[in-house]
This record gives structure tokens, C-alpha cells and sequence, in this order.
């Protein structure tokens, strides 16, 4: 398109361009001769469109792309959204949103090691992204086993509690309680499992993860309590099997 408009400015300083530009402009009932300062008006012109065009339209096609990644999450059809989400990245780099997004569909798609640089780079651009930070406390556990980076990351979360959003309340002591309990901190993972169950009664994972620790620990009534309570929250909204 910029090619387009930069030799449809240059046609102007040409007498065939100019006579064709005539002819064109003639049909759209505008009667234009593109002599003197005619033609360093329809230069300037273009310049500013084209100048338009590049600052705009990578932004604009960023968000297209960005709101087809949603769409495609929509349709569960995730290769479609990692795709669309990589061409928003790339188009526009520091586009937060879609760095986010990126890193949900990685998530999801259970390419584990692009999801945690992906939310690496999210909370690099938006130190508040709290779904982030827990997004990567869980990924640390479950694939890197660096409990105690999790529990760091956490631990930021904790000291801004108030402001974090109540809905990721049970999040935060969920993976705190499930860090504590891989580094055998029972005492610890046990307070805050039960923390994030008085938040989120129906939350299957918290349920058993608790359950866990209490069979370590030898408490089989207690664990087997907290494992029906796993399967009863899993066969209400089997949507929770991730966790």
C-alpha cells in the first residue's frame, strides 16, 4: 500500500503520470491540474498518509489479531489462537494484552516452558498482572520444582493482598500451601490450604492437595475426607481438573 502511494505521488512530476492522475481525477468529477504547487500538495499528502499508515496500522491489525486469539479460545481451538496471539506480539511487541493471552494459550496448549517465559514477559510490562504471578508461582511448582521461587513470587503477592482482585485470594494460598507442602512445611501448607478452602470451599485442587499432606502425615479419615471433597468439587465443575 505505501509502494501504491509513493508512485502515485511520484506519477505527479511525470507528464504521462500527470495526464493519467487527470484522467482519474476527471472521472470522480474533480477538475485538477497537477502543475506547480499541485504536485508538491499531492506529495505532501501522501507522505502524511503513508506516515499514518505506518504508525497505524500495525497497531490496528495487532488488535485484530489479538481479538481472533480470543475467538479461537472461545472455539477451543488453541493452535488457531497461539498463532493469532504470536502475530499480535510481533506486530506490536510491548502490547500487553496479548502478551498475556500469548501466555494463557501456552498454558493451556501445556507448552509449559513458552508459558513461563511468556508470563515472564507480561509481568516485565505490568508488574499488577496478579494472574500472572500466579500463572507462574503454579508453572515453577509443576514444571521447574522451584518451590522456593514460587513461594518468592508469592510472597509479593502477599504483601500487596489488599490490592490483589478476592477472586485470586484462593490462588494465592493454594500454591503457597502446595510449595510449602513439596518442601515438606506442613505446618505452613496446612494453614494455608485450609486458608484457601475458607475462601473457596468448592476448590478441588486446594481439596487435594490437603489431602495429600494429611495422608502424609498419617491422617487417612482426615485425607479421605478431603478427597471426597476433591471429587465431589470435580464432578460439579470438571472444569477444576487443572488445577
Amino acid at each position: 500500500m505505501q509502494t501504491l502511494l509513493a508512485l502515485l505521488a511520484g506519477s505527479a512530476f511525470l507528464s504521462a503520470g500527470r495526464e493519467w492522475l487527470e484522467k482519474l481525477f476527471a472521472q470522480m468529477h474533480i477538475n485538477r491540474k497537477f502543475q506547480g504547487a499541485s504536485r508538491i500538495y499531492l506529495a505532501f499528502a501522501v507522505l502524511v498518509v503513508t506516515f499514518g499508515i505506518r504508525i497505524l496500522l500495525p497497531d490496528m491489525v495487532a488488535r485484530y489479531r489479538n481479538d481472533k486469539g480470543n475467538e479461537a479460545i472461545k472455539a477451543s481451538l488453541l493452535p488457531t489462537a497461539v498463532e493469532n496471539y504470536q502475530q499480535a506480539v510481533a506486530l506490536k511487541p510491548y502490547y500487553e494484552e496479548a502478551n498475556f493471552n500469548l501466555a494463557l494459550a501456552y498454558d493451556k496448549s501445556q507448552e509449559y516452558a513458552k508459558a513461563i517465559d511468556q508470563y515472564k514477559r507480561t509481568i516485565a510490562f505490568n508488574s499488577k498482572n496478579y494472574t500472572a504471578y500466579n500463572n507462574l508461582a503454579r508453572l515453577y511448582i509443576l514444571q521447574s520444582k522451584d518451590y522456593n521461587g514460587a513461594l518468592r513470587l508469592l510472597d509479593r503477592l502477599l504483601s500487596s493482598l489488599r490490592e490483589l482482585p478476592p477472586e485470586n485470594h484462593y490462588y494465592l494460598f493454594k500454591n503457597r500451601g502446595w510449595a510449602d507442602l513439596e518442601l515438606h512445611n506442613y505446618r505452613e501448607a496446612e494453614g494455608e490450604l485450609a486458608t484457601a478452602i475458607q475462601l473457596k470451599s468448592n476448590g478441588a485442587a486446594a481439596h487435594y492437595l490437603l489431602g495429600r499432606l494429611l495422608d502424609e502425615q498419617k491422617r487417612s479419615a482426615e485425607a479421605k475426607q478431603q478427597w471426597n471433597s476433591f471429587i465431589e468439587a470435580i464432578q460439579n465443575d470438571p472444569k477444576q481438573k487443572r488445577g
